[in-house]
């Protein structure tokens, strides 16, 4: 049946069709972190496969992929597929979600709200070699009650599933009202007050500059290149990565997390540093194997804290995540989603330089 989401049909449709893992029970589900995403500038990719892309000449395309995607979509599709209670929280055109005709589970859990204008469209390139080459759209500017009834939207869908984690990710599109990227600091305050634990996965230069410490989230997930400008330090090493995370925190934030690509991923919090790594993964396509680390750091992750038997899992997992989401050609993760064997995770080996 097909479904047009609105703001109050989408949210009832997260309601009625929430996920439940293959084969498991409902305290299973109910034990794993619950999570909210919220993706303020979904977008309809195209990948496009090419033997070689040649600039200036006409490419053709061995095959091509049409999905939902986006930061926190991507997200919530991997932890709706691990089993984890979650929804996303997106806004969408007149015609809906229903519309873009493929139903991969996201479709399940996502809560639409309308906001009068087509989702926009991304262009993927990738060649046989694995280098991908993205050409994003603008995310479309919103007005301050387009924005507000997305606020209003998570804010509801973290009370209906008691949620452990809120996940704003992605680009953030203009406020016309002032011409500049979206204010986060009410929302992230509203789900502090909540007792949510937030994490911010969106474009340093968007979202990091002119922050309080009021506005800070709890977890950040940068890769290196972003680290060094949320530091303002140079990220060559291990031990730069871990003196850039520090600086991080020291402006509010709980835990980086950072996505390091083949080097892995390196956690600095309360607890200090630990770094996980594991073999090197056939490299088809490296779109959101970022959001599949994350997925898998957060599906272990609750907001009542984690022994260390839980951070090292949830390290695993977000290493095996992210190696599992490189090897696909799109970035939806197969069904069968396990921890990849000969993962090592210790102290950070401070002379390692980074790939």
């Amino acid at each position: 049946m097909s479904v047009k989401l609105s703001a109050e049909r989408g949210c009832e449709l997260a309601q009625v069709r929430a996920p439940v893992r293959a084969g498991g029970t409902a305290h299973r589900a109910a034990a794993s972190p619950r999570v909210v995403t919220l993706t303020p500038a979904p977008s309809i990719d195209k990948v496009y496969f090419l033997d070689r892309v040649q600039a200036g000449q006409v490419n053709r395309a061995k095959g091509v992929a049409t999905y939902l995607a986006g930061n926190g979509v991507n997200v919530a599709r991997a932890l709706h597929l691990a089993g984890n209670a979650v929804s996303a929280v997106l806004p969408v055109g007149p015609e809906g979600i229903a519309a873009i005709g493929c139903d991969d589970g996201i479709m399940q859990v996502a809560c639409g709200v309308e906001v009068g204008r087509p989702i926009r469209t991304n262009v993927i390139l990738v060649d046989e070699s694995g280098l991908t080459t993205n050409i994003n759209a603008l995310p479309a500017p919103l007005d301050p009650g387009q924005w507000d009834r997305l606020c209003q939207a998570a804010i509801g869908e973290v009370r209906r599933i008691g949620a452990d984690w809120f996940v704003l990710g992605g680009a953030l599109p203009i406020d016309r009202s002032t011409g500049v990227a979206v204010d986060l600091r009410p929302l992230f305050r509203t789900m502090r007050s909540l007792g949510v634990s937030v994490c911010l996965d969106a474009p340093v230069d968007e979202a990091w500059s002119g922050w309080t410490d009021a506005g800070q989230p709890d977890l950040v997930k940068p890769n290196a290149a972003e680290l060094a400008l949320m530091a303002g330090i140079p990220v060559l090493s291990l031990r730069d990565a871990v003196e850039a995370a520090a600086l991080v925190r020291a402006r509010g934030v709980e835990t980086v997390l950072v996505s390091l690509g083949p080097d892995g991923i390196l956690e600095v919090g309360g607890q200090g540093a630990l770094w996980a790594c594991g073999p090197h993964a056939q490299v088809v396509n490296t779109t959101g194997a970022g959001d599949a680390a994350l997925a898998g750091y957060l599906s272990v992750s609750g907001r009542d804290g984690r022994g260390q038997g839980q951070r090292y899992e949830a390290l695993r997992r977000a290493v095996s995540w992210g190696a599992l989401a490189v090897q696909q050609e799109t970035t939806m993760l197969p069904h069968a989603i396990a921890n990849a064997p000969g993962i090592l995770i210790g102290l950070p080996e401070g002379d390692h330089r980074l790939s």
